[in-house]
């Protein structure tokens, strides 16, 4: 999915801008930091690791716990296998936002990770760098460049994708959120978006016809 905002500026107007105006700096990047996010909203990979696994404990001991005793475990269940909900009717906007922040790390956490042991065909050898680009660097907080205005945004987490909560809560599925300013990956990205959606499968006589021939 490709968002174009129409009559927006150009990248490198955005960059000039950047480094000229202070005031339109701090409110792109409030804005831009508000679409997607290099990090969990509610602790590190730890922390929502170690919610997911108490869920599951607690709903595997569940049919073992005494009658009438609560358990904090027996309604859960793992989100990508659910289509999302509507907030409750009379639930306050920040409680349930706070909600879809916690389902949203697990989805992200289930889905958007990369294996820090990298999987089969991650690296060409051992040695090599992952056709990933995993791990990611990461930044403390948002810098810019400022010879060329380019933005590193804020990522603490290594081998996850840039993600926006929303969007993975509603598509519960791996997503990769990128602000794109830059002309350079605007075309990189059209060209691989088209080419993607526009190559059609190859019948068998015309996969034999490509072998004979070379």
């Amino acid at each position: 999915l490709l968002l174009w905002i129409a009559c927006s500026l150009s990248p490198q107007e955005i960059r000039d801008r950047i480094l000229d105006d202070p005031d339109f700096r701090e409110s792109l990047l409030a804005w831009l930091e508000q679409c997607h996010r290099g990090d969990f909203s509610t602790g590190n990979i730890d922390d929502v690791r170690e919610r997911i696994n108490s869920g599951h404990a607690a709903r595997r001991s569940a049919a073992t716990a005494p009658d009438g005793m609560d358990n904090p475990g027996d309604d859960y269940t793992d989100p990508v296998l659910q289509f999302p909900t509507p907030p409750p009717t009379g639930f306050s906007v920040d409680h349930w936002y706070r909600t879809l922040e916690e389902i949203s790390d697990d989805i992200v956490y289930r889905s958007n990770r990369h294996s820090e042991s990298h999987s089969k065909g991650c690296k060409k050898t051992p040695d090599s760098i992952c056709r990933a680009r995993y791990p990611r660097e990461l930044y403390p907080q948002t810098v810019i460049d400022p010879d060329s205005g380019a933005i590193r945004f804020k990522k603490t987490e290594a081998w996850i994708n840039t993600f926006n909560p929303v969007l993975s809560f509603l598509l519960r599925c791996n997503t990769d959120v990128t602000c794109l300013l830059s002309g350079t990956q605007v075309r990189a990205i059209i060209a691989y978006v088209t080419d993607y959606i526009s190559k059609g499968g190859f019948d068998p006589e015309s996969v034999f016809n490509t072998i004979k021939s070379i």
